[in-house]
């Protein structure tokens, strides 16, 4: 069984890290296997992400984040995908920014670029601004 977020730990709006770039889709496309890039903040399907009780990270087309492949190896791009009940498919965002799935790889930034546009993987967690999120309410 996976652990499940408590249901005040629900959140809802950008995911942005501390390069002020959010979790988006790429071209804000509804596909399956898209992949999830850093934006700048947009009010778009593809960069409204809602984390439910049961790990999954959700956006606004009802795609959730996943490790392509449901891999667990480090440098594994991520994608958009219909809900899985898969270790690459379930997340936790911890007290100090990282958003670790259940392979304990964590949504990072690839050499910690800081870029529009760069594809995001599953990392490691380390100290790096690329892998500190935090949820930005809605306007």
């Amino acid at each position: 069984m996976y652990p499940l977020v408590h249901p005040q730990q629900i959140k809802q709006g950008w995911l942005c890290n501390e390069h002020n770039k959010c979790l988006a889709v790429s071209g804000n496309n509804s596909d399956n296997g898209k992949q999830v890039i850093q934006w700048d903040q947009v009010q778009e399907k593809g960069q409204i992400w809602t984390l439910d009780e049961s790990g999954h990270l959700c956006n606004g087309y009802n795609k959730c984040l996943a490790a392509s492949g449901n891999s667990n190896a480090n440098g594994k791009s991520l994608i958009q995908w219909d809900p899985l009940d898969e270790q690459g498919q379930r997340w936790t965002l911890d007290t100090s920014g990282h958003l670790c799935n259940q392979h304990n790889k964590c949504l990072a930034v690839p050499e910690n670029n800081n870029s529009s546009g760069k594809g995001l993987i599953q990392w490691e967690p380390k100290d790096e601004a690329g892998q500190k999120w935090k949820f930005v309410k809605l306007p």
